[in-house]
């Protein structure tokens, strides 16, 4: 330990932050320093907290506006599903009148209306509440990519677009999509450096849960079974593959694209049939590739 400094020795700060660095001050001496870095840090934290919840609340209000207009004609569709009196009617009518959209975004909105209400706020609110977490994802991914000041400007530049404006104001799947899908890959960026159960689990259901909102959720699996396939070239194992365990047993065994015939004249119950075996072809190669 170095010896105390005479009195009235006059110090640069160079010199002074030298020997906080080297040990040569007590820690007595060195403790107003770390307190005013560590207030420094928590101050700045909490900068960043309300700088995420000011552009998701500012977000939220853009997309909450003027929501009670008359509905527009694609999101008749999802009402004439939504309000079925139950599942089983809802399943059959999204897939007759709404064909590549499968039956989960009608089935929650449902489920949804049943408790909010009926009206046209009410059927756009659950994509403004999905266009809100997708802002979350996408910052929480650009986050742990980049840092959180990239995370804020991507966070930023999406809010406003005008393509995530309208998707969010609009009462039809596309929030919902986004919002798995974004959950997805988030899931699988923290697999590659701490591979663990619940980020598996994430991986895997977003995955599956893809596929039952929007068929082009197809894409963004066949670009995981390129990333595994990437892997292994390169490295002779995947950090990511691990999610498929979950994802596999929740994939669909067909796509669900459907055909609905019913009879003439009269209404009765319409019969499910497959199109073509085109989409087991797609699952079995989807299987084989992944």
């Amino acid at each position: 330990m170095a010896q105390p400094l005479p009195a009235g020795q006059i110090q640069t700060a160079t010199e002074t932050s030298a020997q906080c660095q080297a040990g040569a001050l007590p820690a007595s001496r060195r403790l107003p320093t770390d307190l005013a870095e560590a207030t420094l840090s928590a101050r700045q934290s909490l900068a960043n907290k309300l700088l995420v919840l000011a552009v998701l609340g500012l977000a939220a209000g853009a997309y909450a506006y003027s929501m009670d207009r008359s509905l527009v004609a694609n999101e008749t569709y999802s009402a004439l599903a939504a309000f079925q009196p139950s599942i089983g009617l809802v399943a059959q009518n999204a897939l007759r009148f709404d064909p590549g959209k499968p039956v989960l975004y009608h089935i929650l909105l449902h489920w949804f209306c049943g408790i909010f209400g009926h009206s046209e706020a009410s059927i756009r609110a659950m994509s403004m509440f999905f266009g809100v977490a997708t802002l979350a994802l996408l910052f929480a991914l650009g986050q742990d990519l980049f840092g959180f000041g990239i995370g804020i400007v991507a966070a930023l530049l999406w809010a406003f677009n005008p393509e995530a404006v309208a998707t969010a104001r609009l009462g039809r799947m596309y929030t919902l999509f986004t919002t798995l899908a974004l959950a997805h890959v988030l899931a699988l960026s923290r697999l590659r450096y701490k591979q663990t159960l619940s980020a598996s689990a994430l991986a895997g259901l977003a995955g599956g849960a893809m596929l039952y909102t929007h068929l082009d959720g197809v894409l963004i699996i066949a670009a995981d079974c390129v990333v595994v396939v990437r892997e292994f070239r390169r490295d002779g194992r995947s950090l990511t593959l691990p999610f498929r365990h979950f994802s596999r047993s929740r994939l669909p065994r067909h796509v669900p694209c459907c055909s609905l015939t019913g009879s003439t004249g009269s209404a009765r119950r319409s019969s499910i049939r497959p199109r073509s075996n085109w989409s087991l072809e797609c699952w079995r190669a989807l299987r084989f590739y992944g």
